[in-house]
């Protein structure tokens, strides 16, 4: 049989291993198998009759992606398809594969925000409690982590101005949460996605919830082979949905309401005794409710069936259909799993709840992903050139740039309630200084602003109108003056005092004691806060900076004496230092901006020291999807490994230029490059010609890939390295070599990215050059 390859790659490592349902289709778009491909493993499948073949990605949610496999004469048959684009954004791409997530149509950020509670049932009978447990957002914040606990777990998400609702949580180590909010009537309605530890169990109910029944057979087909204890429960549900399609699963039961559940239900249909069944349905009633709303559906129809039979119908299966009927005529039966509106796990809401109660987390607002419109040259106008400029911009957009020649502009918006913050940078050839000096007018409805760009070629005006906005320039006087702004004073601190003493280095106490001492760094140009004295044991410190734009930075201290962050802003808010046990909300963002902000290699090591006390999930978070393929053990060492001795004399011999270490070759715009195994790991440095340089990474035979840029005439190696020894002044090679390596390359720099401490500027570098690729 004759095969072709196929691959299905993902930006995101938490989506490998995640099994997806496609179609293949002929070069005349006939249908010719269905099939389940793993993310990240390569699959042969059989191969259709013509030139070319399609394979179409589809998830549970009904979107779809697709991309052609070439069978033609000399075509490698082998295609790999990103499927990046199902995901509204990286950290969502899991949940995309494997639930029904809804469209987006508002942002969460409704006002008053939003809150979580966890509710817990260690066993049948005993109350429903609120538990506090740690939890986890991302960046896109729609997403937490939850940690689950032992018996019977509930989330609780609400707000002032949104309606209170439950989701059943599954038993595990690490629950995913997707919440969105859509407008209904004056209050907001939150939509949960629930994702447990096994995806395929997920995207199989999701088929199922879905009605999408030959897409839920192949993936149950698929799941048979080693099904763990989620996807056997799957695998029964979906027996009872599709009896004559999908076989029951083999192997052990399980306990708890969906299993007692699928229990009743099978006795029930093989003709089993009445009072069974109606025991095991009442049985199920109590442990409820189901984790999933197949589940819910299945306990209905058990319990009309009992109400059915018995005319004399017991005071406990009244109870229990009164109950279930109003949790059916409120619950979300369009979502896998088990959703409703409710005050408390035992009394379910028909009317709007709102407000906030005094347990509640408060979830941190989320900072969504800027979206960035470029320009083409020409569309928008001569705003850019030397002349009288002049641009309109007609709807709202994060960030505009444009490029006229050898002048760059970028127009920077950011939304505060119905009025805007606008930042306009305009740079000639990379000198961010060409215009300094010049007059900055805006032009939004009836108001007209003037600015002098600083000497960084910026001007910032706050609190602005809704769009459209009109900007032109006017050239300075002197083409060559440059506005120098002065030495700006020292940061107030505002939620803690300063002592007296040298007002240029004032000393912040907060109010449990931390002493800070707060400098201005004249060769970098903004502040530094450092630690002089704390408590002991294993806390963090939050800081807040606000700049003159007004833009809010929040950052953690690890709070150990001498570390040193970065600040950026004009205002300086420390409060009291939380104990790491203490922290409830573990915000990735906030995450990354901390450790990059760390001055030096002490600071990182504390990092290292916090994150390892609160656990891998926590430092799963900073870039996990991006350098780790699973968060089992995220924690790097405390100073890259260094290649062994024997490989230092070969490195020594490529720097001067001994030939015979590398074998070159370079054919159809890539080059593959083959030297000892021994220099498994080293950084060798391209010299591309036209000032063009670039690193490329060996793997473990000492070969390394890589597509060359366009009009490269000759590569030449001018040296190689051990990359352990990478400084900060390597950043910017750092990145522009990762952002045009190939796959192979980029698995090398995700492990280097893994092997530097947290913060680490190289570490930080690569993460965001792989996020920008994302």
């Amino acid at each position: 049989m004759t095969t072709m390859g196929v691959t299905l790659t993902t930006p995101v490592r938490g989506a490998l291993g995640v099994p997806v349902v496609v179609e293949i289709f002929d070069a005349e778009m006939a249908h010719t198998a269905t099939a389940v491909l793993v993310v990240g493993r390569r699959h042969d499948l059989e191969r259709p009759s013509g030139p070319h073949a399609t394979v179409v990605v589809h998830t549970p949610s009904g979107h779809s992606l697709g991309g052609t496999v070439p069978l033609g004469p000399g075509s490698p048959g082998h295609r790999e398809i990103d499927i990046g684009p199902l995901g509204e954004a990286p950290g969502m791409l899991r949940a995309a594969l494997t639930t029904l997530v809804p469209p987006r149509r508002t942002p969460w950020t409704v006002p008053g925000g939003l809150w979580l509670r966890m509710w817990q049932r260690p066993a049948a009978g005993d109350e429903w409690t609120p538990v506090r447990t740690p939890v986890l957002t991302t960046v896109e914040a729609t997403a937490l982590h939850v940690r689950g606990r032992a018996g019977s777990s509930l989330v609780q998400i609400g707000g002032a101005g949104t309606a209170w609702r439950m989701a059943s949580l599954p038993a595990g180590a690490r629950v995913d949460v997707l919440v969105r909010t859509v407008r209904a009537g004056a209050a907001a309605q939150p939509v949960i996605v629930v994702a447990g530890a096994d995806p395929g169990a997920d995207a199989l109910m999701a088929y199922l919830t879905a009605g999408r029944l030959r897409h839920a057979a192949v993936l149950a087909d698929h799941l048979r082979a080693a099904p763990g204890p989620e996807a056997r429960l799957a695998l029964a549900y979906a027996h009872l949905t599709a009896p004559g399609t999908i076989a029951a699963p083999d192997g052990p039961v399980g306990d708890g309401c969906d299993w007692t559940i699928v229990g009743a239900a099978a006795l029930s249909r093989a003709g089993g005794d009445p009072a069974a069944v109606r025991s095991l349905t009442l049985a199920a009633w109590r442990l409820g409710p189901p984790l999933w709303t197949a589940g819910l559906r299945l306990l209905a129809d058990l319990l009309r069936a009992a109400r059915a039979e018995r005319s004399d119908a017991t005071d406990e299966l009244a109870w229990a259909w009164r109950e279930l009927h109003t949790l059916l005529a409120t619950a979300d039966l369009a979502a896998p799993t088990v959703t409703f509106p409710a005050r408390s796990p035992g009394e379910v809401a028909c009317h709007p709840v709102l407000g906030t109660p005094p347990d509640a987390l408060r979830l941190p607002a989320p900072g969504s992903p800027e979206p960035e419109l470029r320009i083409e040259t020409g569309e928008v106008l001569p705003v850019l050139d030397t002349m009288a400029d002049r641009i309109t911009v007609e709807e709202p957009v994060s960030q505009v740039t444009a490029q006229i020649g050898d002048v760059t502009g970028v127009l920077r918006v950011r939304a505060a309630g119905s009025r805007f913050a606008v930042e306009v940078a305009l740079m000639r050839d990379g000198d961010r200084s060409a215009f300094a000096g010049d007059i900055i007018g805006l032009e939004a409805g009836d108001e007209a602003r003037r600015a002098v760009l600083d000497r960084y070629g910026r001007a910032t005006f706050i609190d602005v109108p809704g769009p459209p906005w009109r900007w032109h320039r006017q050239p300075a006087a002197r083409p060559d003056a440059a506005v120098r702004l002065p030495e700006p004073p020292p940061l107030p601190a505002l939620a803690a005092h300063t002592r007296s003493g040298d007002s240029a280095e004032p000393t912040i106490v907060t109010p449990d004691g931390v002493e800070l001492r707060l400098r201005h760094d004249a060769g970098r140009q903004g502040y530094e806060l450092e630690i002089e004295a704390a408590p002991t044991g294993t806390a963090v410190l939050p800081v807040r900076c606000t700049d003159e734009r007004g833009a809010v930075l929040n950052l953690w201290l690890p709070v150990q004496r001498g570390a040193r962050v970065a600040l950026a802003g004009r205002e300086v808010t420390a409060r009291a230092a939380v104990p790491v046990g203490e922290v409830d909300v573990w915000d990735s963002g906030v995450l990354r901006a901390s450790t990059a902000a760390a001055l030096d290699n002490g600071t990182r090591l504390a990092w290292l020291r916090v994150l390892r006390a609160a656990g891998p999930d926590v430092a799963y978070l900073i870039d996990g999807d991006l350098l780790h393929p699973d968060p089992l053990d995220p924690f790097p060492p405390s100073r890259p490994p260094r290649l062994p001795e024997f490989a230092q004399d070969l490195l020594a011999d490529v720097a001067d230029e001994r030939p015979g270490v590398f074998a070159v070759r370079t054919a159809g715009g890539r080059l593959e490059l083959s030297g000892p195994a021994l220099l498994s790991g080293a950084l060798v440095h391209l010299d591309c010609g036209r000032d063009r340089h670039l690193l490329l990474p060996l793997d473990q035979a000492g070969r390394g890939h890589l597509p060359l840029p366009r009009s490269t005439a000759e590569v030449r190696i001018a040296g190689a390295a051990d990359p352990a020894l990478l400084e900060i002044s390597y950043a910017g090679l750092v990145r522009q070599s990762v952002l045009v390596a190939g796959p192979a390359a980029l698995d090398q720099w995700r492990r280097m990215g893994r092997h530097r401490l947290f913060g680490d500027p190289i570490r930080t570098t690569i993460a965001d050059a792989l996020r920008s690729l994302s």
